[in-house]
């Protein structure tokens, strides 16, 4: 719940108590998908801070796109830049880029 609402300090103590910042939700979503779509560069920079994985497939229903098999209103994003410049999180997307080792 603090991921998908952008509370930064909540998230940051589960992490420092040893929270798996790779974890997903039962949609398959993590930390750093959900603040990536959101546009949370704290949150983001928070994760990958703790090593979170920028790669993952992240599921969405938001917006109408077509995926073979899986009917209107789903697509998928295979990293943290991809969700970033989906969702036109400028700042966010160049922090992503400039930052990767």
């Amino acid at each position: 719940m603090a991921r998908r609402h952008g509370r930064t300090k909540t998230a940051s103590a589960l992490l420092a108590a040893g929270a798996d910042v790779n974890k997903a939700d039962k949609g398959g979503n993590t930390m750093l998908s959900i603040a990536c779509e959101e546009g949370h560069l704290e949150q983001v920079q928070l994760a990958c801070s703790y090593g979170a994985s920028r790669d993952f497939t992240h599921w969405s229903a938001l917006e109408c796109h077509r995926l073979p098999g899986h009917g209107a209103g789903v697509w998928s994003a295979t990293s943290a830049e991809e969700l970033a410049a989906r969702y036109n999180h400028d700042e966010l997307l160049a922090w992503l880029i400039t930052s990767r080792h």
